[in-house]
């Protein structure tokens, strides 16, 4: 028997189902959204600027826009508008107050998805695109010494990711952080970035078991991996981490582990 061809399915009626014809309108429907999702953005970006707009409300609006194209880019055809959409969305959470800087590395985000809608950049590898983002920081710029190393933070968004996140910046790394372990392994395969820290224990898939998917596959073997835990060293869920994942104590012994792990992986 032969293959039947996916545009050759009919419908309940026995008219044909013309499936690429489906997906073409789809996109199409998806790129008008996203040119009047960005104009929104813009215009947000402006009333930034005006005192009678409350900043919360603004750095709402802009995670809300950025968290509906993060959502539906890479259903249509555009997985890199996903990946900066989550950047974007990332850079003001926990945000509370807008100033210049803030605003003008907002257009940036809003700018570079523009550009990946025109096309801009085919052909580019996504983790080149990311990296020219801006880099969520809480210092201003001349507190710390940047690094060009970029860190996928896999952990809740709660108190302890907010030390862990702080410490980092505090390096000079740029951080960006992945609440759901399944996305995590993804972006870190889109991405690569130069280390990746997970939380031992989350729902779904635990850090170690992250651990252990990003090892075993050639395109993610040799990503460099922490792993944070309060976890007794003891604990017979560490038997299955990779011999090469440094460990990393939550508490007291967080800053003196993490020197540690980045020396192991030859970070600096």
């Amino acid at each position: 028997m032969g293959d039947t061809s996916i545009q050759n399915t009919t419908n309940s009626h026995g008219t044909a189902v013309d499936h690429d014809a489906i997906i073409n309108r789809l996109k199409a429907d998806f790129v008008e959204f996203a040119g009047d999702a960005l104009d929104e953005l813009d215009g947000l970006i402006a009333s930034g600027h005006d005192p009678d707009k409350a900043p919360e409300d603004i750095i709402d609006s802009i995670r809300r826009s950025g968290h509906n194209l993060k959502g539906m880019g890479g259903s249509f055809g555009f997985p890199l508008i996903t990946l900066l959409a989550h950047r974007m969305e990332d850079y003001f959470a926990g945000r509370q107050n807008l100033n210049d800087r803030i605003l003008q590395d907002a257009q940036c985000f809003i700018d570079r998805m523009r550009e990946v809608m025109e096309g801009h950049f085919d052909g580019v590898a996504e983790a080149e695109v990311v990296r020219t983002l801006p880099a969520k920081s809480g210092f201003e710029v001349n507190e710390i010494v940047k690094h060009d190393v970029e860190v996928l933070l896999v952990m809740p968004r709660d108190a302890s990711s907010q030390f862990v996140e702080h410490e980092l910046q505090a390096c000079g790394y740029r951080v960006v952080t992945e609440t759901e372990p399944y996305k995590a392994i993804e972006t870190a395969v889109r991405t690569c970035p130069d280390l990746i820290i997970a939380t031992a224990v989350m729902e779904d898939l635990s850090g170690i078991d992250v651990a252990c998917a990003l090892h075993a596959m050639p395109v993610s073997h040799d990503l460099p991996f922490m792993l944070l835990t309060s976890l007794d060293p003891s604990h017979a869920s560490f038997d299955a981490l990779p011999p090469s994942v440094p460990v990393v104590r939550k508490g007291e012994e967080f800053g003196d582990d993490l020197a540690v792990g980045l020396a192991i992986l030859g970070i600096t």
